[in-house]
C-alpha cells in the first residue's frame, strides 16, 4: 500500500513532469519525421544523441569522460552512420521533417541527461517511478495526438478512429509492437537507472546492428 501511495505522490510526478512530457514530445517528432525522410537518414541523424549525451552530462551533471571513454563514443557513433549509409542513395528532404529529427535529439539528450538525475535522486522501487512518468505522459500524449491529427494525416484520429491507421487496425501485429515498445522504455531506462543516459542510447545505436546480425542468420539458415 506505501508504494501505491509512492505511485500517485505529486511531488514525484512533478520532478519527472518535464522529462515525461519531453519524451511524448520527442515520440510525436519522431513519427512526423519518420513520414517524411528515408529511415536510414533517420538513422544517422539520430545516433548523434551519443556524443552530445555525453557532452550534456558533462555540463550539468559534471560527469567526466576518459579519452578512452570518448574515443568509443566516438568510434561508435561513426560506426553506427557508416552502418546506416552503407549502400543507401541520397536525395533532397523536406525541412519539416529534417526540423523534427532535430528536435527529437535535442529532446532524447536533455531528458535522457535530466531523467537520469531524477532517477538516481530518488531511492524508491523502479516500478514506482516508472508510474510517476506514465501519470505524466499518458494524459500528455492523449491530448497531444489532438492537434498531431491535423498535422500527420497516418495519425489522423479523426480521419481513422481511434483504432484505425492507413494501413490496418488495432489487432495482434499492433499488440506485438507494443509489447516490444514498452519492454524496450522499460530496459533502457532501466539502464539510465543503474548506469547513465549515455549507456541507454548506447543501446539504442547498437540495436540497429545487432538487428542486422540476427536477420543475416535467420536469412542464411
Amino acid at each position: 500500500l506505501e508504494y501505491v501511495k509512492l505511485c500517485f505522490d505529486w511531488r514525484a510526478i512533478l520532478k519527472f513532469a518535464p522529462c515525461s512530457a519531453g519524451w511524448v514530445i520527442g515520440d510525436l517528432a519522431e513519427m512526423f519525421a519518420s513520414s517524411g525522410l528515408d529511415p536510414a537518414l533517420y538513422s544517422v541523424l539520430t545516433q548523434m544523441r551519443l556524443v552530445l549525451t555525453a557532452v550534456v552530462a558533462l555540463l550539468i551533471l559534471k560527469r567526466q569522460q576518459n579519452v578512452v571513454q570518448w574515443i568509443l563514443l566516438a568510434s561508435l557513433t561513426m560506426s553506427v552512420i557508416v552502418f546506416d549509409i552503407m549502400d543507401k542513395s541520397g536525395g533532397a528532404y523536406p525541412i519539416g521533417p529534417l526540423l523534427c529529427v532535430v528536435l527529437k535529439v535535442v529532446i532524447s539528450v536533455m531528458c535522457g541527461v535530466y531523467g537520469e538525475k531524477v532517477f538516481k535522486g530518488s531511492h524508491v522501487p523502479y516500478p514506482v517511478q516508472i508510474c510517476n512518468i506514465l501519470l505524466v505522459s499518458i494524459p500528455f500524449g492523449a491530448i497531444a495526438l489532438i492537434p498531431m491529427s491535423f498535422i500527420v494525416d497516418d495519425c489522423n484520429i479523426f480521419k481513422y478512429g481511434l483504432w484505425g491507421g492507413p494501413d490496418f487496425g488495432f489487432d495482434g501485429r499492433t499488440i506485438v509492437v507494443l509489447f516490444f515498445y514498452v519492454g524496450r522504455e522499460w530496459l533502457t531506462n532501466l539502464c539510465v537507472k543503474r548506469f547513465s543516459a549515455v549507456v541507454k542510447n548506447m543501446c539504442n545505436a547498437v540495436a540497429p546492428l545487432v538487428t542486422y546480425l540476427i536477420q543475416a542468420l535467420i536469412m542464411q539458415s
